[in-house]
């Protein structure tokens, strides 16, 4: 019944509540059928209440744990075999999350309350008032290297994602005006730094004609790339600090060449070949390399193909 940071559950939250006397305060779940060895994301939405400071961790053992300080957004502890994240949301709220994997086919996720004097240990437990505690939204585990947006179930249930997909993209006649020229442009942040080609593309229904952005098995490379004929007339690349970072990219192409522009700066080795695919048509726009390979998994805030762009 509390104010929760989803739209679709807008007094979804709950309140967890710390137990008086000095212990460990949480709340936890085992969930089995799992795959010994695969790497699993924990993760929930939490805000500050009375305590400001929770933690993540293997309710079965030194598997993986974190804590964090809800008030200044930050990682206060990272143990045993898990990576960690905080993000920061709308209103207070924050997501958390660890990701680990272990031989076992059963996790125990624990969220955990800590003491206002928490600062770094494995050791949680703390004298409680009873009272006291923090809000909480959404918690799951989920199969994966990264964790995910959040996915509405069943106590006890098990969803599987559909991957996110562009409908109603375009055809033909709508993109005749940028065959010959024109710009794909996406805001967009990968899922993690995997080493893997997450592709995004303007084509012809194949991936030998296509305007492509993309992240790369190079680790935090992102690249702009345009074929014509299944010929690379320009491969663009440019590494940045985190791609997991949300970046505006702009790859711009004529029959002159083709540029690449993250945040607004021209980045990396201009093409200076033909790039015009006036003799391929382009007739869609999808998250893949055009052949449903090498799909983009990464967020996007925005995509959008223009006419050719100016500097100005």
């Amino acid at each position: 019944g509390f104010s929760s940071p989803s739209s679709d559950t807008p007094v979804g939250a709950y309140k967890l509540v710390e137990s008086s006397g000095g212990t460990a305060h949480n709340t936890n779940v085992g969930i089995g059928g799992l795959t010994s060895g695969t790497a699993y994301s924990v993760s929930a939405f939490v805000k500050a209440g009375e305590r400001s400071k929770v933690a993540i961790k293997d309710g079965a053992g030194a598997n993986y744990a974190a804590a964090f300080d809800l008030s200044t957004g930050t990682l206060l502890w990272e143990g045993y075999a898990g990576i960690s994240s905080i993000t920061a949301l709308a209103n207070g709220w924050f997501k958390i999350s660890v990701i680990s994997s272990q031989a076992s086919t059963t996790r125990y996720p624990m969220i955990v309350l800590l003491s206002d004097s928490y600062t770094t240990s494995s050791n949680f437990d703390y004298t409680g008032d009873g009272t006291s505690g923090v809000y909480i939204f959404g918690a799951q585990l989920e199969e994966g290297s990264y964790p995910t947006s959040y996915i509405q179930s069943e106590a006890g249930g098990t969803v599987s994602r559909v991957a996110d997909a562009i409908t109603g993209a375009g055809d033909a006649t709508l993109f005749s005006s940028v065959n010959s020229s024109g710009v794909l442009y996406a805001e967009i942040a990968a899922n993690s730094d995997d080493l893997t080609d997450r592709v995004m593309s303007l084509c012809n229904g194949t991936d030998e004609n296509r305007v492509s952005i993309y992240y790369s098995n190079s680790t935090n490379y992102i690249y702009g790339m345009v074929r014509v004929g299944n010929v690379a007339k320009a491969t663009i690349l440019h590494q940045l600090s985190d791609i997991t970072d949300f970046h505006k990219v702009a790859l711009r192409y004529n029959s002159d060449g083709a540029e690449l522009y993250i945040d607004g700066s021209e980045v990396g080795t201009p093409s200076i070949l033909d790039c015009s695919l006036a003799s391929y048509p382009l007739n869609t726009l999808v998250y893949d390399k055009g052949n449903t390979g090498n799909k983009f998994y990464g967020k996007t805030k925005q995509v959008a193909v223009y006419n050719y762009l100016t500097d100005a």
